[in-house]
């Protein structure tokens, strides 16, 4: 958004198939079973086990491609709105009569709140903090109700149809003393897009379990566990790199159109300066709606087990959610993959913000030095995300010793950051050119890195729990997405060296590495795999 066992092997090159031979699998395939077939069989069935068709997989893409362009807002442009409507609307920090002056260089402001004075770059800080408290309790609360019955789709929709409609309010923001209003917003557009992405990560184990080339290797006579987990896991992996193509394409069509926007659109008189940046998010906006008419047309349902009658579906998901944290010794490789995802996910997420930070206050920066750095951003992850699944395919290397080498190549970035403390140094992000040659080697690793963490969780998923376990990986994700920023923020203030920042961050990457290398995908399959069975059969008791 993939097996592996102590001893590594190959994996299986697989050969993409024309689509006539796609649909031709589609209508089945005539093998005689035994009874051991019948039962390698369960294993991988769906209660919608049909199979998955050329269109459904597109569909699924595309929602990506018409999503992201939000994230990638989120990521570069609405903490500018933010910052810049409450400059807007505040005052100097040394002298509270005086409007901020938001064209000085290096400006220091606060925005009057109530009867408190908040740091302008504070203020969005609070309201990602807001945000992140707020998707956690969310996650929890329905994480697991779109495992059970048809509502994996109905809460994509929703989620995805709230969001767009935020979005598009954007623009409602016609002056700085809308400041308030515009952090509002954001506050619940980050809450809906949250929500979104564990809805379209879960789909991915029954599209990967479900793809016509699984159920022809399922047909097989000589399958066997081994050689059926070794195709998921090259079809799991192949789906979620071309939905993260897809994605970032996305991303980078919101790119051109904030480009286009920023250099041609004419500010009206007395409108924010960010408001051409509005308009893009409105433009993103529009563009998910497309992609929730595609959804709906397109996508099924893919449904769970029905919810148990004598649950309330008000505190169902909590249970489940927090039934799963109880399962910890029975999901061992799930939850330590977790503790490296906890480690790994703020560590990148961090080291994109120190860098465009530390270029923009270090090194002078400007918005156009910083779109051209997040443009190449963007494009190398694109590139990043294919080139890296033809790697592993050509090389039959697995997901695992992928993902170790994505996170030790992810560590050169601080690393660099750290040679600055060595006395006479003259290199350690003090030039401009490092800044673009590390933020290449961050964009071929940023896409590529999540898609392969996304395939190597979901194939330590129990079937039928996929969403319930998906929102314990964006709780983890979220859980962790204010310490890094929070701890750096510390560092910038407090610490007599800011390069003292690359070092946590570099800590953390190592701490993330140490924890994947403990993770046995084989291993963890068979838990997921019993874990479901168990909690089936608990549930068809109680019926």
């Amino acid at each position: 958004m993939t097996a592996a066992t102590s001893a590594e092997q190959p994996t299986t090159t697989t050969t993409t198939l024309p689509l006539d031979t796609f649909t031709s699998i589609e209508k089945g395939l005539i093998h005689d079973h035994t009874d051991d077939d019948d039962a390698l069989l369960h294993e991988f069935e769906d209660i919608d086990s049909s199979p998955v068709t050329v269109t459904e997989l597109r569909a699924w893409y595309f929602f990506g491609f018409a999503c992201d362009p939000l994230s990638f807002s989120f990521a570069f442009f609405i903490p500018l709105i933010c910052q810049g409507m409450s400059a807007g609307a505040g005052f100097e920090a040394a002298n509270h009569s005086v409007p901020c002056n938001t064209t000085a260089s290096g400006y220091d402001c606060v925005v009057k709140l109530g009867d408190t004075y908040i740091g302008t770059s504070s203020f969005y800080f609070y309201g990602t903090v807001t945000a992140t408290i707020v998707q956690l309790m969310m996650l929890i609360g329905i994480g697991s109700i779109a495992d059970h019955g048809a509502w994996r789709k109905k809460f994509l929709m929703g989620f995805s149809t709230a969001g767009a409609i935020v979005a598009l309010m954007y623009p409602i923001a016609t002056s700085y003393d809308k400041f308030l209003f515009t952090s509002v917003i954001t506050v619940l557009l980050g809450i809906l897009l949250g929500g979104t992405w564990v809805f379209v990560h879960s789909y991915l184990p029954p599209l990967a379990r479900n793809h016509p080339l699984f159920k022809e290797a399922l047909a097989a006579p000589d399958a066997s566990k081994e050689s059926l987990h070794k195709k998921l896991d090259v079809i799991t992996n192949e789906i979620s790199s071309k939905a993260f193509v897809s994605m970032y394409t996305g991303a980078l069509f919101i790119l051109v159109v904030m480009a286009g926007l920023g250099i041609g659109f004419p500010i009206p008189a007395g409108f924010p300066s960010t408001y051409p940046l509005q308009i893009g998010v409105a433009v993103a906006g529009l563009l998910w709606l497309v992609g929730v008419a595609v959804v709906y047309k397109y996508l099924k349902e893919r449904p769970g087990p029905p919810v148990p009658g004598n649950e309330s579906i008000v505190f169902f998901s909590v249970k489940k959610v927090f039934s799963a944290f109880r399962k910890a010794r029975q999901l061992r490789n799930l939850f330590t993959f977790l503790l490296g995802w906890f480690m790994f996910s703020d560590a990148f997420t961090t080291v994109t913000s120190v860098a465009v930070l530390w270029a923009q206050s270090q090194l002078g920066f400007t918005t156009v030095n910083v779109l051209i750095l997040s443009a190449e951003v963007y494009s190398l992850a694109f590139v990043g995300a294919y080139l890296w699944n033809k790697a592993q395919r050509y090389f039959g290397l697995q997901t695992k010793t992928i993902l170790l080498m994505q996170v030790t190549l992810f560590s050169i970035v601080p690393l660099w950051g750290c040679f600055a403390l060595i006395p006479g140094s003259t290199v350690g992000y003090k030039h401009k050119i490092e800044i673009y040659i590390f933020g290449g080697v961050i964009g071929l690793l940023l896409g590529a890195t999540q898609s392969t963490c996304r395939s190597m969780f979901s194939q330590l998923l129990p079937p039928g729990f996929e969403s319930e376990f998906f929102s314990l990986y964006q709780i983890t994700d979220k859980g962790a997405s204010w310490v890094g920023p929070l701890v750096v923020g510390i560092i910038f203030d407090t610490a007599p060296r800011k390069e003292y920042a690359f070092l946590f961050v570099l800590a953390q990457f190592v701490a993330g590495f140490f924890f994947f290398t403990f993770v046995n995908l084989a291993e963890g399959s068979e838990e997921g795999k019993k874990f479901g069975a168990m909690q089936r059969a608990l549930d068809a008791a109680k019926h």
